[in-house]
């Protein structure tokens, strides 16, 4: 029989998969603006912040440089660990997740 709540749990199903498909094209839109090797003012542009935290930000491990030229990271890399970043930071807050 038809369940009371469908229709009020496929449109928050549709609203998921438009969000979903939502953010990703703008990731992607995002990507491809920068060039494939990014420079500190890039990281200054997409972070929207200050070189001395871009210092602080390149000495974590885990941040992808381009290892033949100082001050120079891989693009796809560098949008890979902020998004896995993310994620690890919005596992931790709920909060944190954009609507």
């Amino acid at each position: 029989m038809f369940h009371p709540d469908y229709e009020t749990e496929f449109l928050e199903k549709v609203r998921m998969v438009v969000r979903e498909e939502n953010e990703q094209f703008w990731k992607t839109h995002a990507v491809q603006k920068y060039p494939e090797i990014l420079t500190n003012d890039h990281l200054c542009e997409i972070f929207q912040c200050k070189i001395a935290k871009i210092y602080d930000l390149v000495k974590i491990g885990s941040f992808p440089i381009f290892p033949h030229i100082q001050a120079h990271y891989p693009r796809d890399l560098v949008f890979k660990w902020i998004n896995e970043n993310s994620t690890i930071a919005q596992a931790l807050n709920p909060k944190l997740r954009a609507i």
